[in-house]
């Protein structure tokens, strides 16, 4: 639970009293159990609150990207059940007209009465990225950033991910975000450690999945990933034990603040449902065990 200043901590003895929703936290000694209809044990567990997942393209066999109406709604209603109770639909690397469709329905579903997870926003990841890194994005639908693509559509994206040296020369496109309400982070980018300090300095303040999709550390070129430990960005993780090595894991969780690391799924349709073969923004991907692979063999 979060203290005084907001950070959180963990704290023992305690009781919660709710119904649908959370009525009062007490000391467990003062709690009166002829006064509540049931007593659920947790002892030995945590109990947390909601999760917030700021980087998901699906769940349980639908995808942000789908056309169908009732996408978003099941992806809301499968998430209270991982623990996430918000979450930004996050949007892949397709046609400039699919992406805007997208937008368009996460629009409405901010606020429709769903009776799952809400949806705060969108993370818009791409099509403003590198060729060289794209990971899992499709290539041929890369293109260079340019706000007024965007502009109708500012209520509604919350962040953005982008490769800074893709950017149009003189191009104001971060500045034009940040007045825009939207943050910016770096991410499928191959950026030098130069460039990105130069993007985070005009106001990108997140790193998009660290390590993965980007240029890394190396002792004579310290790339995205040394300005990002260099610097006060927020940075997303994946910390599956596949996407970075636990020993990197700790190594972030000892060089950042631990309010600017950020755990992320970056799921897919297949979350939830296991081994076979799905689609991930219009490429067909295979889930075997813990890995979701790409026919080219990418994560």
């Amino acid at each position: 639970m979060p203290n005084e200043t907001g950070k959180f901590v963990v704290k023992d003895d305690l009781a919660i009293i709710f119904d649908d929703l959370i009525k009062v936290i007490v000391p467990s000694a003062n709690m009166d159990m002829t006064r509540v209809d049931e007593v659920i044990n947790a002892d030995g567990l945590y109990v947390s609150p909601g999760f917030v997942n700021i980087h998901i393209h699906g769940c349980n066999g639908f995808d942000v990207m789908d056309t169908t109406p009732q996408a978003l709604s099941e992806m809301s209603i499968f998430l209270p059940s991982t623990g996430v109770t918000s979450f930004l639909p996050t949007t892949m690397t397709t046609p400039l007209d699919s992406i805007h469709a997208a937008l368009k329905r996460i629009r409405l579903a901010m606020n429709c009465p769903f009776q799952g997870a809400r949806i705060l926003g969108a993370h818009l990841e791409g099509p403003y990225i590198s060729t060289k890194y794209k990971g899992a994005q499709a290539e041929e639908n890369i293109r260079r950033a340019a706000f007024e693509e965007i502009a109708d559509f500012t209520d509604v994206i919350k962040i953005i991910t982008i490769a800074p040296e893709e950017l149009p020369p003189d191009s104001n496109f971060i500045e034009q975000c940040l007045e825009a309400g939207i943050v910016v982070s770096i991410g499928h980018s191959a950026a030098d450690y130069d460039t990105a300090l130069e993007a985070i300095q005009r106001g990108a303040s997140h790193i998009t999945h660290l390590f993965n999709a980007q240029t890394g550390l190396h002792h004579r070129r310290p790339g995205i990933v040394g300005a990002a430990l260099d610097t006060e960005t927020v940075v997303e993780l994946i910390a599956d034990d596949i996407h970075v090595h636990p020993t990197l894991q700790r190594l972030i969780w000892k060089a950042k603040d631990h309010n600017q690391i950020v755990l992320i799924t970056d799921s897919m349709c297949a979350c939830g449902l296991g081994d076979g073969v799905y689609e991930l923004g219009g490429q067909r991907v295979t889930v075997r065990g813990e890995k979701a692979l790409l026919d080219d063999g990418t994560i």
